[in-house]
């Protein structure tokens, strides 16, 4: 018997979403067919900078940090500017998760959230360098690491 609203007799959109699930889920076939259909979708229609939206949208709920970028703020750009590498989108030799040289979503100033003007697009490598370092701690690392080889040399 069809799921019928009991007021009107029209199937609810819900209900039917349900039918349909069911019936993939005990299909094997149908099963594989559905997740290749929406891989497809993913590939097609999801963006590097819409993930990292996403990403970024949900991190800042978690911990409660202000959130008012949208999809046009997030510029990938072909270098990275902190490093020179190239940035590199989807994933290389089929590898899962970020590599060096993947876009990053980056807040110039941590403490004032994912504003506006606060984000950038950096490597991933270049974000995992600045990530609990200040510009203070970063220069004096590089003073102290020219030092030392200029030592050895």
């Amino acid at each position: 018997m069809p799921y019928k609203n009991k007021t009107d007799g029209v199937e609810s959109a819900r209900r039917a979403h349900h039918k349909h699930y069911l019936k993939v889920r005990s299909d094997p076939v149908a099963l594989e067919a559905e997740r290749a259909r929406s891989m497809a979708y993913k590939r097609a229609h999801v963006t590097s900078a819409h993930r990292m939206l996403c990403s970024a949208k949900s991190r800042a709920k978690k911990a409660g940090i202000l959130f008012d970028i949208d999809l046009s703020d997030i510029l990938i750009p072909k270098v990275c500017p902190l490093l020179g590498i190239p940035i590199v989108e989807g994933h290389l030799g089929g590898k899962r998760g970020a590599t060096p040289n993947s876009p990053s979503l980056d807040r110039v100033q941590p403490d004032l959230g994912y504003t506006k003007g606060n984000v950038w697009v950096i490597s991933h490598r270049a974000n995992v360098i600045k990530q609990d370092a200040t510009a203070d701690e970063l220069e004096r690392v590089a003073l102290h690491l020219r030092q030392k080889i200029y030592d050895l040399d």
